[in-house]
Parts: C-alpha cells; sequence; structure tokens
C-alpha cells in the first residue's frame, strides 16, 4: 500500500491553512453583523462533559460521519470543504463574540485557533481528516483516469482514519475537562 508522504503532508497543511482562513472570514462577519451563531454557542456551552466513554462516543460519532463523508470519491473534497469552513466560521464567531475572547480584538484568532487546531486532539482530528482527504482524492483521481482502484486500500485508510478520530475523541474529552477546571 503506497501513499505519497509528501500529499498528504500537503493535504495536512491545507487543512490548517483553511481552517485559518475560514476563521478569519467568521471574525469578519461577525464583526460585521453578518454572521450570528449565539444559538449555536449557547447549546454547545449548555452540553454537559464528562470523563467518560459515552462522551468519547459522543464526540467520536459526530467526527466519524463527517470523516466518512469525506472519503467518499469526488463528494469528499465538497465535504472537506465544508466542515473545514463550518468550523473556522464557528472559532471566528467565537473569537468576535464570546467574551473571554473579544476583548482581546483581533488578537483573539489566533488564540481561538490554537485552542483547537494547535491542541492535541486538532492535530489528530486534522490529521485523520487529511488521511481522507487524500483517500478520496486518490481514489477519484483512479477512478477519472480509468486507473485499476484499490477498494482495500480505501478500506485501510479509512479504517486508520477513524482510528486516530477515536484516539482525538478521548483526548479532546480529557482537555475539555481540563478547560472547564480551569474556568474556561
Amino acid at each position: 500500500m503506497d501513499v505519497n508522504p509528501r500529499r498528504l503532508l500537503l493535504y495536512y497543511a491545507l487543512t490548517f491553512a483553511i481552517l485559518l482562513v475560514a476563521e478569519v472570514i467568521g471574525y469578519g462577519l461577525t464583526e460585521y453583523g453578518l454572521l450570528d451563531l449565539g444559538n449555536l454557542i449557547n447549546s454547545l456551552k449548555s452540553l454537559t462533559f464528562s470523563v467518560s466513554l459515552s462522551t468519547i462516543i459522543l464526540i467520536f460519532s459526530h467526527n466519524a460521519i463527517i470523516n466518512f463523508a469525506i472519503n467518499i470519491p469526488f463528494i469528499g473534497l465538497l465535504a472537506y470543504i465544508f466542515s473545514m469552513g463550518e468550523t473556522g466560521l464557528l472559532l471566528g464567531y467565537a473569537a468576535a463574540s464570546i467574551n473571554i475572547y473579544s476583548r482581546m480584538g483581533i488578537l483573539a484568532i489566533p488564540l481561538t485557533y490554537a485552542l483547537t487546531a494547535l491542541m492535541p486532539h486538532g492535530w489528530l482530528e486534522l490529521m485523520a481528516y487529511s488521511i481522507s482527504i487524500y483517500n478520496s482524492m486518490d481514489l477519484s483521481s483512479a477512478i477519472t483516469r480509468h486507473e485499476p482502484i484499490s477498494l482495500r486500500r480505501w478500506i485501510i485508510l479509512l479504517i486508520i482514519s477513524m482510528i486516530v478520530l477515536l484516539v482525538a475523541a478521548a483526548v479532546e474529552t480529557g482537555e475539555l475537562m481540563i478547560i472547564r477546571e480551569i474556568g474556561l
């Protein structure tokens, strides 16, 4: 099973970049009154998380649905861009409107970005999505070029990305507990 590490690394870097650009756009739209995600943010705040298997499963199941959609040939690219864009917009909204961040002005953008993309769970989640977009694009290219396709390889990469997401969900659960303990 040959995987092009340069292409995978490129997708990984692209994932971080799309997330950051979408966050900046979300921040700007919020500042100009064009984006209001207050109800969504409030519903997320009301969720109570505990260090438990059910929290890990909740986080994993949400991310696994997105991840599976990204793995689908041809459709995966749209799911990938939509998912990274939506997450970035939400981060931008948070940076501009949540009290702890909004007082910081534009400096809130790197903070909210660091709290998500650069936390250990973020590295893992974005790696899983990068493996998935690689998988989707690789299979899409093979189909388009009428090359032999390896369903076995596609399934193996899908399983690897899901395992990475499961680990990320466990790490994120731990991070949420730490963040809640320190009062953020």
